[in-house]
């Protein structure tokens, strides 16, 4: 059970725990909860953090850039949030069966019918196909079928776990999942259960981009996956009121300890901020320019 946050602490909307959000929360707290208290709110991920922000239910939250532009179109809150900075990039893993799907076309008038294998190697094959979505998967698995017009049957699943097993049955012909590299949930799959990871295949607008992603586990190496920006998203605090004084600290502190968390034993995520100045055109958390004093 989640513990209750104190009311002196920032509180941070991560995502549903040992995945990637909450991992970046541990790394945070480990090298700035001694300059400032912070409080993890575990959610479901970007969307949920947005409305967590919109709600004043958290202080700040983890999020992708495309979320934060979709739903600002609605929520007046949202659209007054601002961003602190960005980290890593959020990948969409699309996941199928190694064995592939049957297909039966009937002949000779319904008489006969013919069972063939087909398989799904690429992300275009998912044209017409049903696919099981998890988490952020849901928001942004939309937007690409209806961006790229795919036309894909789309399943909104509760876990990675449960998406996983759709895919190995046989009731979705594919599986997407969203996370920071590398995904806890797809680095625990190995490949006796007949799982892979198939390659994005078709030009997309900015702000998602192409990466390619490794998993020895799956033994797939450079296969190109979307990714979309992750922006840590804070309330319009009043300059100089004490959370924006703790929001600005906690930049403070990330900024100056960013190659201490690039180059140590913290999640590799961290070595993608190359530019963390960069938001994606959002407004942009004006820090209140007190300088720290390090706590002894």
């Amino acid at each position: 059970e989640a513990m209750a946050c104190s009311e002196t602490a920032l509180k941070i909307g991560t995502g549903p725990k040992g995945k990637g959000y909450s991992k970046l929360f541990t790394d945070m707290n480990k090298v700035c909860g001694g300059v400032v208290e912070m409080c993890e709110v575990n959610t479901s991920g970007a969307l949920d953090n947005l409305t967590g922000l919109s709600t004043n239910e958290q202080d700040v939250g983890l999020t992708s850039v495309d979320a934060a532009m979709y739903m600002q179109n609605g929520d007046e809150n949202i659209k007054e949030l601002m961003a602190v900075m960005s980290i890593n990039h959020n990948f969409v893993h699309v996941i199928v069966s190694t064995q592939g799907y049957t297909v039966e076309t009937k002949k000779w008038g319904g008489i006969s019918k013919e069972v063939t294998t087909e398989y799904i190697r690429k992300f275009s094959d998912l044209r017409g196909k049903t696919v099981a979505l998890v988490g952020s998967g849901q928001f942004i698995g939309r937007k690409l079928n209806d961006q790229l017009q795919l036309g894909m049957f789309l399943s909104d699943v509760a876990t990675d776990a449960a998406a996983f097993d759709m895919v190995k049955k046989g009731g979705a012909h594919a599986m997407m999942t969203v996370s920071g590299w590398p995904s806890g949930p797809v680095s625990g799959l190995n490949s006796g259960e007949n799982l892979t990871l198939v390659p994005f295949d078709v030009v997309i607008n900015p702000p998602y981009l192409v990466k390619p992603v490794n998993y020895k586990n799956l033994g797939v190496y450079n296969v190109a996956a979307v990714g979309v920006p992750n922006v840590l998203m804070s309330r319009p605090f009043k300059a100089g009121g004490e959370k924006a004084t703790m929001v600005s600290r906690l930049k403070n502190c990330l900024k100056s300890n960013m190659v201490k968390m690039q180059e140590g034993s913290f999640q590799a995520a961290w070595k993608e901020a190359k530019d963390i100045e960069n938001v994606y055109g959002w407004n942009k958390f004006q820090a209140s320019g007190e300088t720290r004093t390090a706590k002894k």
